[in-house]
Parts: C-alpha cells; structure tokens; sequence
C-alpha cells in the first residue's frame, strides 16, 4: 500500500486542501465583505488557519521522513508561537508588514481549534468511510 493512504496522512492532506480553500474564499469573497466583522475577515480570519496549515505541512513531511505525524501537543504549540513571533516581529525588520500581537492570540486560537477538531480521535463510522475510499481507490 502507498505511504500517501495512511489514514493520518490523509487527514493532514485534507487538513491543508480545505485551508486552502478557506484562504481563497476569504481573499476573493469575505474581506470584502461590508459589516461589523469586515475587520474580521481582513485582519484575523487567515491567523487562524495558518497554524493548521503549518502543523499539517510538518507532519506531512515529518511523516514520509520518519513515518509518524508531529503529534506532540506542546512541540506543536511552540512550532506555531515561534512561528507566529517571528512572522509579527522578525518579518516587518525586512518586508512592509505591521506586527500586531492580537494576532498571535489568533495564531494559538487557530492551533487549539485544529488540535480539538483534527486530533481528536476518528469516530469509527469515519474511520470505516476512509477505508472504503482507500480500497476503492484501488491502491
């Protein structure tokens, strides 16, 4: 069986699809939405998936080096941080950006949403649902 059909993998792969897809629709749909959380869309809404994206991508590579997912809850909290530190703080020194440090609150809030809803673990009818998918895929 290929390394890519392992169950963890797949939900990482998902995990990064659907933050894609998120991003896009807030980039082309929501921040320019009018209202009271147009402030929302436009300054906090990509904070919060970027830390599911970015513990995903690690545990995407960190799987086909080592074949398990980065799946310790206080290294991937200082993964996010560090990163979220550096991004507000480091990368204005050498890009136009403005730091601001709500967004590292919604940097932790966007982890601790994706470590409550993706790493909990798979109700069995979900897990018997991607097995079907993987036998039918004919790998």
């Amino acid at each position: 069986m290929l390394v890519f059909f392992d169950r963890r993998l797949v939900r990482e792969m998902f995990v990064i699809l659907l933050c894609l897809i998120l991003y896009g629709a807030n980039e082309a749909l929501f921040k320019g939405l009018e209202g009271p959380l147009s402030w929302f869309f436009a300054g906090y809404y990509n904070d919060l998936l970027a830390p599911a994206l970015l513990i995903s991508f690690v545990s995407i590579v960190y799987f086909l080096t080592i074949r398990q997912i980065a799946s310790n809850f206080w290294w991937c909290l200082l993964l996010v941080m560090f990163s979220g530190v550096f991004w507000e703080y480091i990368t204005p020194l050498y890009k136009e950006s403005v730091s601001d440090p709500f967004d590292l609150f919604a940097y932790l809030v966007g982890f601790l949403g994706y470590w409550v809803l993706a790493r909990f673990p798979l109700k069995e009818k979900w897990k018997n649902t991607i097995n079907v998918i993987i036998r039918c895929s004919g790998v």
